[in-house]
């Protein structure tokens, strides 16, 4: 599903171009933002905000691929859909290391582009759900006190609860009373979806909401 608020940024220094993309991106019922220059873009855009980004290949100052490389050092996500009249393999291989949707060849058909563009606003929606979720479910483990961190943490590593109270030297009953809240307070219903939902994160053992060693 594509983000209602999502714009359509267009750099391309050929104003023609330009402005044709532009329109095509407006027929599409989609927002658009239109650039003259890479150094344009990225003076403007926040880094925050959903969509996607059609850029030309060749420009002067900045070009594509390497307002690609900037993108990836600086950690935007904003997918990126290269345009060229002038495809060289070497140049399409490294745009699509570096992440981008598609390279398309000038000219290309509308309904390419139209394609291209739902494929990278759908792909940010989804990236952004998922950002989302992950948000929600540390929110949950941050609710969790160090004490059933520890437990949660050899949960997830497979140990049972006798071997849980072994490991940190506590009481079975102990144990268990943190195991009720970690799962209450994570809203899982069994072990496979607590470990599912840390896995979704990205937590593991060295994570600081997984404190390493017993807090008691």
């Amino acid at each position: 599903m594509i983000d209602p608020a999502a714009t359509v940024y267009i750099i391309d220094d050929d104003p023609a171009a330009r402005d044709a993309v532009t329109a095509l991106v407006r027929q599409m019922g989609l927002r658009a933002q239109a650039f003259a220059s890479a150094e344009q873009f990225l003076e403007t855009y926040d880094g925050t905000s959903p969509g996607c980004l059609i850029t030309d290949l060749r420009m002067l100052g900045i070009s594509g691929v390497e307002l690609l490389e900037r993108m990836v050092r600086a950690g935007t996500p904003l997918p990126v859909i290269i345009i060229t009249a002038y495809p060289e393999t070497p140049v399409t291989v490294r745009a699509m290391q570096l992440g981008a949707v598609t390279l398309l060849e000038k000219p290309c058909a509308d309904h390419q582009l139209w394609e291209a563009i739902r494929d990278a606003l759908e792909r940010d929606a989804r990236r952004r759900a998922g950002e989302a979720r992950r948000r929600e479910i540390r929110a949950r483990i941050d609710q969790l006190t160090p004490r059933e961190r520890d437990v949660l943490r050899l949960i997830v590593e497979g140990k049972a609860n006798k071997q849980i109270a072994k490991q940190l030297g506590v009481s079975l009953r102990t144990v268990e009373a943190h195991r009720h809240n970690i799962f209450e307070k994570l809203q899982a219903h069994s072990v496979a979806e607590l470990v599912r939902l840390v896995l979704e994160t990205g937590l593991s053992d060295r994570d600081p909401f997984l404190p390493r060693g017993p807090t008691w």
